[in-house]
């Protein structure tokens, strides 16, 4: 299906794009997204679906979605990814501001991506034993809030959340950076229209968040 024909099960008028968004990036900055998005295809309606990765790949392939916003590419003949840019996870705490200060039995295990896990087991191996893990930033932030304890979650929902004094941040925990890629089907890689998206997809995810990840220290999934 695309962006052309994806109308015939929505209410939508006119076309309609469909793009599906990894969850954790709804809350990053999506006014600023959508405006993009409409200035540069202002008759186009668009349709975002959040979801996991693997969901995303399933959909692209099927055609349920046009274009795709997500953490971890599943490698298929019909696929076509290139990378955006990167977002910053950092830990924030009710018990302390340094790793020393905080129970090991409260942490919990952010699992929001494979890349994700596989930093977080390198960086910290002494807070991998635990009792409870969330793969969402949404929920992570929710259980921050309704329960004592330490997490890492998006930057800004760590600023949030020290600005509410529910939290702050632990400042000699290492920053772990998550690439985000764009994804679509081959087929339209070359399309104006996924052209221009996927421009305005790398000025909102892409230079200037690589390069300030990079100038702090991120870590970056290759």
């Amino acid at each position: 299906m695309t962006a052309l024909n994806a109308t015939r099960d929505t209410a939508m008028a006119g076309v309609t794009m469909r793009i599906g968004l990894q969850h954790d990036l709804v809350g990053v900055d999506i006014k600023s997204l959508i405006d993009r998005l409409r200035g540069i295809l202002p008759d186009t309606a668009f349709l975002f679906e959040a979801d996991y990765s693997g969901q995303i790949c399933a959909d692209l392939i099927s055609g349920q979605q046009d274009i795709a916003v997500l953490y971890s590419p599943i490698i298929q003949p019909d696929l076509y990814f290139e990378t955006l840019g990167e977002v910053r996870y950092v830990m924030v705490s009710t018990e302390g501001s340094t790793l020393d200060q905080l129970s090991k039995d409260s942490y919990i295990l952010a699992n929001y991506s494979a890349s994700f896990a596989h930093a977080h087991a390198a960086l910290l191996p002494d807070f991998k034993q635990v009792s409870l893990s969330i793969g969402q930033n949404a929920a992570m932030v929710d259980l921050l809030t309704s329960l004592s304890g330490s997490a890492y979650v998006l930057e800004h929902s760590a600023k949030a959340l020290t600005a509410l004094g529910i939290g702050q941040r632990v400042q000699d925990a290492p920053v772990i950076t998550q690439t985000v890629f764009v994804g679509m089907n081959v087929r339209n890689r070359h399309r104006a229209a996924y052209r221009k998206l996927t421009k305005a997809l790398h000025d909102q995810y892409g230079i200037t968040t690589v390069a300030r990840s990079r100038e702090r220290g991120g870590l970056r999934e290759t």
